[in-house]
């Protein structure tokens, strides 16, 4: 019984000083989630998360081949992920002009993100080969990643078109990916 009230006791004060700290509850830091209503937000699991893959067109029995199914239930075969939600701090849905109610997506790559989108957009660059952007395990859409073109450039244009569900839930989500993915 002496055991409980102290934890409990002290978990009280542990989180008065957190509301003390922060000042008021909305005014805490994100990133940290100190305030107990985001609990539960915390615990959840990344949601609209993303990988990039090259496209596998024939089947060479190696062991980083993976066959995935697609929102139209036909499979594609690809090889392991290049890039993912991991290697971007924020996504942006840009509309297109020509298609109204799509959009691209500009990407805020991270410094380690960096690294990996080079390789990616170089070893395709040079045999105009698609990549696939692949969804919660599920393939959306094939692409040709952009190069970048500054040395210190950390964004990048995927151009869509992406349906204004899927490019919002992308936007919305991809901050929290990368704390929760990156244990920030």
């Amino acid at each position: 019984m002496q055991k409980n009230l102290k934890r409990t006791l002290l978990t009280a004060a542990a989180l008065c000083c957190t509301l003390l700290l922060c000042g008021s509850p909305s005014s805490c830091d994100p990133k940290y989630w100190m305030d107990p209503e985001n609990y539960e937000e915390l615990q959840r699991p990344p949601s609209s998360r993303f990988t990039i893959h090259k496209i596998v067109k024939y089947r060479q029995g190696k062991e980083t081949e993976r066959t995935i199914p697609t929102y139209s239930r036909r499979e594609v075969t690809v090889d392991m992920p290049w890039f993912s939600s991991k290697d971007v701090e924020k996504i942006e849905a840009i509309p297109r002009p020509s298609k109204p109610g799509y959009y691209d997506l500009k990407l805020t790559l991270s410094p380690q993100g960096r690294a990996p989108w080079i390789m990616l957009s170089n070893s395709t660059a040079h045999i105009h080969e698609d990549v696939a952007f692949v969804i919660d395990g599920y393939f959306y859409r094939a692409f040709r990643p952009r190069l970048l073109m500054e040395e210190n450039d950390l964004t990048v244009i995927i151009d869509g078109p992406f349906d204004q569900a899927t490019a919002k839930s992308l936007e919305y989500h991809s901050e929290f990916n990368y704390i929760k993915l990156n244990n920030k």
